[in-house]
Formats: structure tokens, C-alpha cells, sequence
């Protein structure tokens, strides 16, 4: 009967005892927990005030800049319905970042080359030249109308054509012939003035060939400016000295 007795004591000190440690932890949870809704309430009492100068100030602001709230607010859903975009784009400039990066020595290169290139020009005169063909093209633009820039496209074909022709090897001998010629004969007569021939001199002249074929030429060339049929060299004449 003791024995049961104490045994039941036993059990009820010990369950006294589990909620004493419980009580105690209990009571330190609620501590800690008190503990840190003072720290919160000091915290929040400290940024409060700061938290309503910021506003004041971002406010102010605002108002200064002439910024509408609902503006920034349209704007803020804007860019987060549109992030998957953004984040698209930043990746495409991360990749152009990179590009650049990889083709920036390449760049270097290049540029250096067209640097000396363009050095090489203009030690050549290059653009020496390009400035007084712009000054050329100031004086046409300045000397011609644009009815006279009209016709010089309508018959731009012609003149292609006249300046084809007057490039061909016997034309060009033949100006480079005759202007030697009058050329020596300026020269000598400044050197050597002399009296007019007489026309017996000048029909003496014709019986030189060369001179005969000359005229013969010329002769043509006259005929052909007028528009009619060129005349054939006589082969007579041509053996007569």
C-alpha cells in the first residue's frame, strides 16, 4: 500500500516537474518574443520619421518636376508586364557587348590601315585635287543654269560619242601632228619673220605629194563639216610631183 503510494508520488513530482521545465520555456519564449516586439516598435519609431521625410522629400520633387504619380505607377506595370522583353534586350546588348570586345582589335587594325591609307592620299595630292574639283564644280554651279545642266543631259550621249571618237589613235596623232606643226611654224616665224609668199611660191609648194595630200585632207574634213560626202583623193594627182 506504501509502495503505490509513493509511486504515485513519484509519477507526480516528475510530471511536476516536466511542466516547470515547460512553464520555463514558456515563459522565455514569451520573453524573447517581448523582447523583440520592443526592438521592432524602436526600430519602427526611428524610421518612421525618416521614412516621412523621405516621402516629404520625394514629394516635393515630384511636384517640382512636374511628375504625375499615376504616370509612374502606368509606367512601373508597363515595365513589369514587359520584363520578359527587357530581359531579352539586356541579353542582346550583353551579346553586342561581347561582339564588340572580340571585334574591337580588328577595329584597331582596320582604322590604322585607313589612317595610312589616307595619309598615303594625301601626300599624293589626292585631296589637293578634290578641293579644286569642288572649286571646278562651284564655278559650273555658279556659270549654268539648270536648263543649261537639261540639255547637257539630252545630248550627254552625243557628246560621249564626239569625245569617243576624238580619242581614237589616228585622230589623236593627227591633232598631235597638226598642233606640232603650228606650233614650229609660230616659233619659227617669231625667230625668223618672213615676207608673205608670192603665189608662184605657193603653186610651187603644190607640187609637193605631202602638200597635196594635205590640202586633200583638209579639203575633206571641210566637206564633211557641211554635211556632204567626203571627196576621194585622185590617185593621179597624187603620183604628179
Amino acid at each position: 500500500m506504501e509502495t503505490d503510494t509513493l509511486d504515485r508520488m513519484d509519477a507526480l513530482e516528475a510530471k511536476l516537474d516536466r511542466i516547470a521545465d515547460q512553464v520555463a520555456a514558456i515563459a522565455a519564449e514569451s520573453a524573447h518574443q517581448r523582447r523583440r516586439r520592443e526592438s521592432m516598435e524602436e526600430l519602427v519609431g526611428d524610421v518612421t520619421p525618416l521614412l516621412a521625410s523621405g516621402m516629404e522629400s520625394v514629394g516635393a520633387e515630384l511636384e517640382q518636376a512636374d511628375i504625375d504619380l499615376g504616370d509612374l505607377k502606368r509606367l512601373a506595370l508597363r515595365m513589369a508586364a514587359s520584363a520578359d522583353r527587357l530581359d531579352a534586350m539586356l541579353m542582346q546588348l550583353d551579346s553586342l557587348s561581347e561582339l564588340a570586345a572580340d571585334v574591337a582589335p580588328f577595329a584597331g587594325t582596320a582604322m590604322a590601315s585607313a589612317t595610312t591609307k589616307l595619309a598615303e592620299l594625301d601626300d599624293k595630292g589626292y585631296f589637293a585635287f578634290a578641293v579644286q574639283a569642288g572649286g571646278i564644280l562651284d564655278e559650273i554651279v555658279t556659270n549654268y543654269t539648270e536648263e543649261d545642266v537639261a540639255n547637257l543631259g539630252e545630248n550627254v550621249v552625243l557628246i560621249l560619242d564626239t569625245v569617243k571618237q576624238m580619242t581614237q589613235p589616228e585622230v589623236m596623232g593627227l591633232l598631235s601632228q597638226t598642233a606640232g606643226a603650228i606650233h614650229d611654224e609660230a616659233e619659227a616665224a617669231l625667230m625668223a619673220p618672213e615676207d608673205p609668199p608670192s603665189l608662184f611660191a605657193l603653186m610651187g609648194q603644190m607640187r609637193d605629194p605631202e602638200v597635196r595630200m594635205g590640202l586633200q585632207r583638209a579639203l575633206s574634213m571641210l566637206r564633211s563639216i557641211s554635211g556632204s560626202s567626203p571627196v576621194e583623193p585622185s590617185r593621179t594627182n597624187q603620183g604628179d610631183e
